[in-house]
């Protein structure tokens, strides 16, 4: 963008003169780099943290899904022990 496009018209305070100036003042430039790097930095947290909870969430659906497979295997085992249980409980030993 060229320069000329960037700068505005304002009403000088003591008079009514109008008076070009530039959106930013060359001395706030840096300040104005200073905060837009932080922006930029922030922006990256964000979507890393973003990311990191999307991968979390992954996570512990698949433990969930773990879990629910383990539940199911011990009831199984429950009943096959308790079958083996009523089995043996026929026999006597002597």
């Amino acid at each position: 963008m060229d320069r000329s496009a960037c700068r505005r018209r304002c009403r000088s305070p003591a008079g009514g003169e109008e008076v070009e100036r530039e959106p930013f003042p060359q001395v706030l430039k840096p300040q104005v780099k200073v905060i837009s790097e932080g922006i930029e930095a922030q922006s990256l947290g964000a979507r890393q943290i973003s990311e990191a909870t999307s991968q979390l969430n992954n996570a512990a659906q698949q433990s969930a899904e773990s879990i629910g497979q383990v539940s199911m295997t011990i009831e199984r085992l429950q009943q096959a022990a308790q079958g083996l249980q009523e089995a043996v409980s026929r026999f006597k030993v002597s």
